[in-house]
């Protein structure tokens, strides 16, 4: 069972193990939408992986205090969230990258078909 944001940052200055970044479904959907459109507010990203708002605004905070993900504020209540610039940040983006680039290649069902794909 996937332990929630809450239980895993009682200290926000505790770096976290990848494997408690990773392990959760909601966290690693933030992470794609965001990949693919730089830029969302705690709504559209949760209409975006069809979560609820308190779930979602959770994992944000997690990804925050974590220095993946940053915010700028627009408005009073509305925060823009967005990829920070730290070392973290930028090999989560690589990882995302490299995933989608691997499950976009078609699968090969004979050494025949793999060598004239290359």
């Amino acid at each position: 069972m996937t332990p929630s944001p809450e239980k895993i940052t009682g200290n926000s200055d505790k770096r976290l193990e990848i494997e408690d970044i990773f392990c959760s479904k909601t966290t690693m959907k933030i992470l794609k939408a965001l990949k693919k459109e730089e830029r969302l507010n705690t709504s559209e990203i949760t209409r975006m992986i069809r979560s609820n708002f308190a779930d979602t605004a959770s994992h944000l905070r997690l990804l925050e205090e974590q220095e993946i993900l940053a915010h700028s504020n627009f408005g009073v209540r509305s925060r823009i969230y967005r990829f920070s610039e730290s070392s973290r940040a930028r090999a989560v983006k690589e990882l995302l990258e490299t995933w989608e680039k691997e499950t976009e290649r078609p699968v090969c069902s004979s050494e025949k078909e793999k060598r004239a794909l290359l």
